[in-house]
């Protein structure tokens, strides 16, 4: 079951959730806890903030994957 907040993030910023046994394509995620937990640890806002950066940089053609959010979350933190 997908926290209805990651749900509501990922909706408002293009992110389709995909079934985890799925690979998924550019603009897709299927790390929904990652995303739960980063909004547990961190605040709804900071998920946010991660989640904008990644949907509006120039080359989202990246695999938006557990690695990459908490990388994300990381430079957040690191350069408010």
């Amino acid at each position: 079951m997908t926290d209805p907040r990651v749900q509501a993030l990922c909706d408002e910023l293009g992110i389709k959730i995909v079934d985890r046994h799925r690979y998924p394509e550019p603009g897709e995620a299927r790390a929904v806890e990652t995303l739960a937990r980063i909004i547990r640890r961190h605040g709804e806002g900071h998920l946010r903030l991660v989640l904008s950066t990644l949907a509006e940089t120039d080359n989202n053609e990246g695999q938006l994957d557990e690695v990459l959010f908490w990388a994300a979350s990381d430079m957040v933190r690191a350069c408010p």
